[in-house]
């Protein structure tokens, strides 16, 4: 008979296997797109902090399956963050020349453009298995 813990071990590798497999096509497409305006930022600093306080737990069981997850869980919530942050954070004001605010050419023309990923028909269309 196989010890209930060995079960749980390799329930437990399985699971992280898991896990890890599905959240990698988010990471890939997240950094290769860097479209991540549907993400909440508020659940991104949440998840942040659920993961600081997890790793007081974390730290008290022995080295194993949870621990492989757990790691891969704060690296990839912390990769969203600082990729949140740094591609749809808050946004510094630029100094505007003294031109009047209805001039034209202070348009931003990029927005208008179809590289831009807001522009793109095909963006929420492809599957991800195509990353």
């Amino acid at each position: 008979m196989v010890p209930f813990t060995v079960i749980g071990a390799i329930a437990g590798t399985v699971a992280t296997l898991m896990f890890v497999g599905s959240a990698l096509p988010m990471l890939i497409r997240a950094h290769r797109t860097r479209d991540l305006s549907s993400y909440s930022p508020a659940n991104l600093i949440i998840a942040n902090i659920g993961n600081l306080a997890q790793t007081l737990y974390v730290l008290t069981v022995p080295p194993g399956p949870l621990w492989a997850l757990h790691g891969f869980n704060v690296i990839a919530s912390g990769l969203m963050l600082l990729w949140w942050l740094r591609h749809h954070g808050p946004r510094r004001e630029r100094p505007t020349d003294t031109a009047s605010p209805t001039s034209h050419h202070n348009l931003n023309l990029k927005e208008f453009s179809d590289d831009h990923p807001d522009h793109r028909s095909d963006r929420n269309s492809r599957p991800l298995a195509r990353l």
